[in-house]
């Protein structure tokens, strides 16, 4: 074996030594000089490339198959437009993947689901649900985080009627749970379905997109799908699909769509509505964090991410009591509480102006080097600010190593919030000449500051800055 086939060889056990553009273009040229243009291969370029947030290289090269496109290749580069916030190419990526009766996994869902979130596509994400349950991916752990995630915060668009599938009971079923999925969890609506009766329920209602064009395939319930509206339905998506032009330099935010309605007309046609397994009229108390916890209640794994999602929406919906009974939950399962608990459980104790609890967990975040983060330190400062600790606030802030503009955001809301309106726009131009970039939070501080003080030159110098830096509709 050459010393080039040598390399290559290790590259392809190691993409992540590949770090830079100028890495990744070299070894594509090789594997084209020494091996040809075979589609494995250029799908782990294609890997990489992904990797490397390289979307130009990424659909340059996804143009180039001229077969349909390996497994890898749809991952890499549904994942690429993802994070590059092309969502409705994601969408229809995945669409057109399994129009080529490629079969998603694991390393597909969190990536459609991230979509679904950030174009607020609540009923797209319900199918896709639908479909990882089908798939028997509803046990691991990242697309249950992503599903938490997503419930999270797409269901308080559900409620204005009808509400869809609860997401907090999704944690309940998870025998192992992370930080993650607790970080962020309590906003969704739900379908009180009980533990794994939801999965069944689901497997046998949820026939979910499309046949792989094979002959006839059983898909639930008994009944099947014949080879001739399988093919009917690729042959209709596939001329939506062909509709976009995957080429680099002609991306538009037209043509997504219509796949994507193909997508929901075969989930309304042939799956059986897997909608209505998820839609469900409920009160609206609690209904979010429904949601959040029952994909949480459903994971056969959970980590640390999963429980701070559910303990961040337990937090956010002013169920305190629920949050820290989940944060003992978390102990008992065998979890610390990481940075991202403390600053979800924090403002509890600044709620309930509960100094000695907050006490404790500050000396919890001393003993676990937790103090020198900046989100748990503003939220020390807030948790001392609203319990009339200035003092230990301020002691706070001048111990951060290192301050962003929540940090700073906080101590001058904690000086305003406690009469010391001098301190909180002395601290206002500190954060300035730091060249930290404020925000309209930061206004809505300093400007009381600037009535209570009756100082109106410094008020007008406010209003410009705001003038200046368009905030004007944010700080209205």
């Amino acid at each position: 074996m050459s010393s080039i086939q040598t390399l290559l060889k290790t590259l392809f056990k190691n993409p992540s030594t590949i770090k830079s553009q100028s890495q990744a273009k070299q070894l594509h040229a090789q594997i084209l000089k020494t091996k040809g243009p075979s589609p494995p291969d250029l799908s782990f370029v294609l890997s990489v490339y992904s990797n490397l947030n390289l979307l130009h290289d990424s659909l340059t090269l996804f143009n180039t198959f001229h077969s349909p496109p390996t497994t890898l290749a749809w991952k890499s580069i549904i994942r690429c437009y993802t994070s590059h916030g092309l969502c409705r190419y994601s969408l229809a990526s995945f669409v057109e993947m399994k129009a080529f009766g490629i079969y998603p996994d694991h390393n597909v869902f969190p990536s459609v689901l991230k979509s679904c979130t950030l174009i607020k596509d609540l009923r797209f994400g319900e199918s896709v649900h639908g479909c990882i349950v089908r798939f028997g991916m509803d046990c691991d752990l990242y697309t249950c985080n992503a599903l938490m995630n997503m419930y999270a915060k797409l269901e308080a668009l559900a409620e204005t009627g009808e509400q869809r599938f609860s997401a907090p009971k999704l944690f309940d079923g998870m025998p192992q749970r992370n930080q993650v999925s607790k970080f962020g969890s309590d906003l969704g609506s739900s379908v009180e379905l009980s533990g794994r009766t939801v999965s069944l329920e689901v497997k046998s209602e949820g026939r979910m997109l499309l046949s792989d064009g094979n002959a006839k395939r059983e898909v639930g319930g008994g009944d099947t799908l014949y080879s001739s509206q399988s093919n009917k339905l690729s042959n209709k998506l596939q001329v939506q699909v062909m509709g976009i032009d995957r080429n680099v330099n002609l991306i538009s935010s037209r043509g997504a769509t219509p796949q994507i309605d193909a997508y929901r007309e075969v989930d309304d046609k042939f799956n059986g509505n897997v909608n209505k397994v998820f839609m469900h009229k409920e009160g609206k108390r609690g209904t979010k964090v429904d949601s959040v916890r029952k994909v949480f209640d459903l994971m056969p794994k959970r980590d640390i991410v999963s429980w701070n999602t559910v303990i961040a929406g337990n937090a956010q919906n002013g169920m305190y009591e629920e949050a820290l009974a989940m944060v003992k939950d978390m102990g008992n399962a065998n979890l610390k509480p990481d940075s991202f608990t403390l600053s979800s459980v924090l403002p509890v104790f600044a709620e309930y102006v509960d100094v000695i609890k907050g006490k404790e967990i500050h000396g919890y975040a001393i003993r676990h080097g937790f103090d020198a983060d900046v989100f748990v330190g503003s939220s020390l400062i807030d948790m001392y600010a609203n319990c009339n600790r200035i003092k230990d606030s301020l002691r706070v802030f001048n111990l951060l190593p290192k301050r962003d503009a929540i940090s700073w955001n906080s101590i001058i809301a904690g000086c305003v919030q406690n009469s010391m309106f001098d301190e909180g726009l002395i601290f206002f131009r500190q954060m300035l000449m730091g060249k930290i970039k404020p925000v309209p939070v930061s206004f809505s501080s300093t400007i009381p500051a600037c009535a209570h003080l009756t100082t109106l030159h410094l008020g007008k110098q406010l209003h410009g800055y705001i003038i200046r830096g368009d905030l004007r509709t944010m700080c209205s």
